[in-house]
């Protein structure tokens, strides 16, 4: 995708409850380590187009349904794989997973 122009769509999100503040940071730091990624878009790769291209085959209602760090697959073992490998692809631990869901949505 090197060369490319993207498209971003930005929107603000809202957290909310006892640990919003938690929430609101592990977002922003989800975003920052995916920035770092793209910044330059050298890190783009076909791993990464696959595994949105996977994800992106499921309805956003099904991302909110899995559950992080339970061992467990809730919805479905390629979903929750593509977000495992996403995650691993940015380096981030399964307590961002929220948040990367937060940024793919």
């Amino acid at each position: 995708m090197s060369g490319e122009e993207i498209d971003a769509a930005v929107e603000l999100k809202m957290f909310e409850g006892e640990d919003a503040k938690e929430q609101a940071d592990r977002y922003g730091e989800a975003l920052h380590q995916m920035q770092a990624m793209y910044d330059p878009i050298e890190g783009w790769d076909d791993e990464i187009s696959g595994l949105i291209d996977t994800i992106s085959q499921y309805p956003e209602d099904q991302l909110s349904k899995i559950i992080f760090g339970d061992g467990e697959y809730n919805v479905s073992a390629d979903l929750e794989n593509a977000v495992d490998g996403l995650l691993n692809k940015f380096g981030l631990g399964q307590e961002y997973g929220k948040g990367l869901i937060e940024v793919i949505q």
